[in-house]
């Protein structure tokens, strides 16, 4: 930061401009003045030098009281000042030894733009007691301009005031005291509330709150020596430091509470000057967009003793920051609950010394819970307790070295439980436990073991280190609707990885992926637009791990919007359209015509509004598509041309029973609604093109003769449209039915002719199901029924209406009283039961003991329901496949089953005792791989025992003779007989 030297000119006191402020008392007679105090009342009209707006007193005359004060005098105040005008003026000036007394009365500046309000020109200056609100001052002046010595202010409120290149207060003389003062809502878009640019200087006992400004939101210290104590500083912001910014050599913070002050470096402190001294601090809740959520070090060495940091943020350095080359002494000190990306309590881009302090409860989204160390650490006597990060649950360190401390309960979600050591580290008398990392390095993760040195003192309940090895990540973004495909490649130790398994996160999901040649891959349809974040983790352990975290969008598919032209719809009446591709999209299209909004719904790929009332222009439309859950925002624009005359479309839409009368109507004029004769005009409608010519009045029309349904129609004339619709309703109405097999659910369709009239009783109407024809007749009220005793399944039945020859056609669904009935695979004799559920007329499960019977293998069997309707067969078959049928109530149902062997194994071809021995895996009940079971071998005539592995595999020396050989595996009753070739 640049600080500002700022060029005191004091003027003489003949150049002072009056500023007219009004007393809230009224007036009085007297004006009483004594050595050793001056007691100011109001003065008589006389005396004023000028009058004030209101009608009261001015400031002119405690100006003048405070010229004639003599060294020692004491002025007291009996009212509040309010300044009326807004000229510049430079202010009253105080000199040596004098003091003013307010009395809790207010300075309210009301708004005046002013020099500086108040000049403390002399030494020994006392303010006390007095409400300076409401100042608003630029061009670098200040409420208080504070050039003498050994200046006091003493329980003072400063609020609501706001300077421009400038300060509240501007302290430049030494040995300055502030003491229980209060400022509040203090703004100062270049420079701060306070700026102290002398030595020795000295706060206490004060509360800032609410303030901001550019640097320092409510103090910027340049000055040597000075100390703040015992003050609070509470939701103030700047870019640099939301509460402090310091530069002052040697400085003290003494018992000092910050809480919920923000910047983007430094949420409560910036420091940038050596020697600074924070000691008895508390900061709580403090934020950084950047770097430091508490304070950030920049320029020289510092030190923090006896403080607690809780609940403070940041990108970097949740608690503290510190820059390159500085040294930073932490000791006695507490971090907890303190959270960033990098660095949960404290990033170290210096060198750290940290003693007799505890980390506990503090996080990193990426590095180092508590501390990330990029240089050089040296941490002694320290207790770290659940804390932590992807990686360095506790701590990410570079370099350096650890004594007589405590990781306990510290987790990595990826690699290094208690400590991820990036270079090298000595650990001399320190105790790890309960550590934990996802990849197996619970203690420490580490390239390579000879970096990290650890004497016979150290304990852990875990192997101390396990070696890193390199996972990386192939992931990009995708488009929705494309397959996710993620690469992974793994390096490291100088060996392969093949056949071990990689284990994926994808927002909590759970994925694993085989390593083949050191690389892997994992492919994932169908994932929804969003934002995925996860793992990628491998464990080998105890010898080595590693892993990282990754993250990609699924965007939106991309949209074009398309504006058609503009149709005349009537007088001065238009039509706005687009079509949106791809045309699935929903949402909503906005037209922006004059800053007047249209909404309309996308349907089909396509939104249309109708405006009216324009008049003679040229209009440029916006057209704005909101996009969808999978698609994204687009827009376009239409440039609409109304002219004095043009064509109207007049086409009203349709609604007729098939083969009705009705027929569509256009009618073609003019913009002064005078008709448009001998016009030849397109209609499309059901994709086929007509033309037709407009008669004397400007009408013409279209016969209807279409199906049922609904109908868009579009007329032209020139370059004019118009758009319709066509509703053609049908003269049979039935429903598509679902219906359990041979229940009392029944088909019934209405019948009407050409007008909706139903057709009489007794109609006689046909019916046509599954290649079927049938006759019934309608009831009084036009319906016919047809019994439906279809076995299970889909079927079209089309009805035929006599009176229009209109085909109307619905889908039947006949359900199965049999469900639930799926193809089986399993494995030999495991538990895994064929099952069937029955269902009753209505569709729900029957109760206990309904009969069905099973066809399978030529054997039939004949089982009961339980209480849920469920029918279950076990199935003891050799492996192999199988048809199983089942029935009930007169329906039948099949599914296949497929038995997998327990056995697997190959034929084997070799040499003569070329130690080639014979392999069957044995699996268990799901397919995995089962150990120590014993398998019978019988080869040759000659029975063998042997015991599976933990991969399941049994194997047998083969020592016999050249020739050919059958051997049959036994095991759980099953057999299975491969051969073995042996050639000389």
């Amino acid at each position: 930061m640049k600080i500002k030297h700022v060029l005191i000119v004091f003027l003489a006191l003949s150049l002072l401009c009056s500023m007219t402020c009004v007393s809230a008392l009224d007036n009085d007679k007297n004006n009483t003045l004594n050595h050793d105090e001056i007691s100011v009342n109001v003065a008589d009209e006389s005396d004023k030098l000028e009058s004030s707006l209101n009608g009261g007193n001015t400031l002119d005359e405690l100006e003048k009281i405070i010229e004639n004060a003599k060294p020692g005098d004491v002025i007291n105040l009996n009212k509040d000042y309010y300044c009326s005008q807004t000229n510049e003026t430079y202010g009253i000036y105080v000199f040596d030894n004098v003091t003013i007394d307010g009395h809790g009365h207010f300075f309210d500046g009301n708004g005046s733009n002013m020099s500086n309000a108040f000049v403390a020109y002399g030494n020994n200056v006392v303010l006390k007691n007095i409400k300076f609100v409401n100042w608003t001052l630029d061009n670098y002046h200040s409420v208080i301009l504070w050039g003498g010595n050994n200046g006091t202010i003493q329980n003072c409120i400063f609020e609501n005031n706001n300077v421009f290149d400038g300060e509240v207060i501007d302290w430049l003389g030494n040995e300055g005291h502030l003491y229980d003062s209060t400022f509040l809502n203090n703004s100062a878009d270049s420079g701060s509330t306070i700026y102290w640019k002398a030595n020795y200087g000295y706060i206490s006992g004060c509360y800032f709150a609410d303030n901001s400004a550019e640097t320092g939101g409510s103090i910027i210290w340049v000055g040597k020596e000075g100390l703040i104590e015992n003050t609070t500083f509470n939701n103030n912001a700047a870019d640099e430091g939301g509460a402090i910014y310091w530069d002052g050599l040697f400085g003290t913070l003494k018992n000092i509470h910050f809480t919920n002050n923000q910047a983007t470096d430094g949420g409560a402190i910036f420091s940038d000057a050596s020697g600074l001294n924070v000691s008895e601090c508390s900061f709580d809740t403090n934020f950084a967009n950047e770097s430091g959520g508490s304070i950030y070090f920049a320029g020289g060495d510092a030190e923090i003793h006896d403080s607690e940091f809780i609940s403070n943020n940041a990108d970097a350095g949740g608690a503290i920051f510190i820059d390159d080359y500085i040294v930073l002494d932490v000791f006695d000190s507490s971090f907890s609950n303190n959270t960033a990306n990098a660095g949960g309590a404290i990033l170290v881009e210096g060198e750290l010394n940290f003693y007799n302090s505890i980390c506990s409860n503090n996080s990193a989204n990426k590095i180092g819970g508590a501390i990330y160390s990029e240089f050089y650490a040296f941490i002694a006597n320290s207790t770290f307790t659940q804390n932590i990060a992807e990686k360095g649950g506790a701590i990410f360190i570079e370099d350096g070295e650890i004594i007589n401390s405590t990781l306990l309960n510290n987790n990595a979600k990826i690699s290094g439980g208690a400590l991820y050591v990036d270079e090298k580290l000595n650990i001399v008398n320190s105790t790890f436990k309960n550590n934990n990392a996802v990849d197996g390095s619970n203690t420490i993760a580490v390239y390579g073991e000879d970096s990290v040195t650890i004497d016979n003192q150290t304990t852990c309940d875990d192997f101390c280190i396990q070696e890193l090895v390199d996972v990386y990540i192939d992931v990009s973004d995708i488009v929705y609707g494309d397959t996710l495909n993620m690469f992974f490649d793994i390096y490291g130790l100088n060996q392969t990885f093949d056949g071990k398994i990689l284990n994926i996160t994808l927002n909590n999901k759970k994925y694993s992926a085989k390593i083949v040649n050191n690389s892997a891959n994992l492919t994932i349809p169908n994932l929804n637009v969003g934002v995925y974040s996860g793992y990628v983790i491998f464990n080998d352990y105890p010898d080595c791990g590693g892993g990282d975290s990754y993250s990609f969008n699924v965007n939106k598919i991309d949209t074009m919007m398309f504006p058609h032209n503009v149709p005349i719809i009537g007088i001065n009446a238009f039509n706005l359209s687009a079509t949106i591709y791809p045309s699935d999209a929903k949402g909503k299209i906005y037209f922006d015509l004059n800053g007047t909004e249209y909404v309309a719904d996308v349907k089909n790929g396509v939104a249309s509004v109708i405006v009216d009332k324009l008049i003679p222009d040229y209009y440029l439309i916006n057209l704005k598509y909101s996009g969808d859950s999978i698609y994204s925002y687009s827009e376009s624009v239409i440039l609409l041309q109304v002219d004095e005359h043009y064509p109207v479309i007049t086409a009203p839409d349709v609604e007729k029973y098939y083969k009705g009368s009705e027929r569509f109507i256009i009618t073609l004029t003019d913009n002064t609604a005078s008709p448009i004769a001998n016009a030849t005009v397109k209609i499309n409608i059901n994709d086929v093109e007509y033309t037709r010519v407009t008669d004397s009045k400007g009408v013409t029309s279209i016969a209807l003769g279409l199906s049922g349904g609904d109908y868009d129609v579009t007329t032209e004339f020139n370059s004019s449209k118009a758009y319709s619709t066509v509703k053609i309703k049908s003269t049979v109405e039935g429903s598509d039915i679902e219906k359990m097999f041979r229940n009392g659910t029944q088909y019934y369709a209405k019948f009407m002719d050409s007008n909706g009239k139903t057709l009489p009783n007794n109609t006689a109407v046909t019916f046509n199901i599954n290649g079927v024809m049938y006759t019934r007749n309608t009831n009084a009220s036009g319906v016919a029924r047809l019994n439906i005793n279809l076995n299970p399944g889909d079927y079209i039945i089309t009805a035929t209406n006599p009176k229009t020859n209109e085909m109307y056609s619905n889908v039947i669904t006949v359900l199965s009283p049999i469900s639930e009935n799926d193809d089986l695979v399993k494995y030999y004799k495991n538990d895994s039961q064929y099952s069937i559920r029955l269902l009753d007329n209505e569709g729900n499960p029957v109760g206990a003991n309904v009969s069905a019977t099973f066809n399978i293998n030529g054997v039939f069997y004949t089982r009961y329901s339980n209480a849920s309707g469920h029918v279950k067969l076990n199935i003891n078959l050799a492996p192999g496949n199988y048809v199983i049928t089942a029935e009930y109530n007169g329906v039948k149902a099949s599914n296949y089953i497929n038995v997998l062997p327990t056995l697997e194994a190959k034929d084997l071809s070799m040499k003569y005792r070329d130690g080639s021995k014979f392999e069957v895996k044995v699996l268990d009940g799901t397919g995995d791989a089962l150990a120590n079971a014993n398998v019978n071998l019988n080869i040759n005539g000659v029975l063998y025992t042997r015991i599976s592995d933990d991969e399941g595999i049994a194997r047998l020396n083969i020592n016999l003779m050249p020739g050919q050989y059958i051997i049959t595996s036994s095991y759980n009753t099953l057999n299975i007989s491969n051969k073995i070739t042996i050639s000389s």
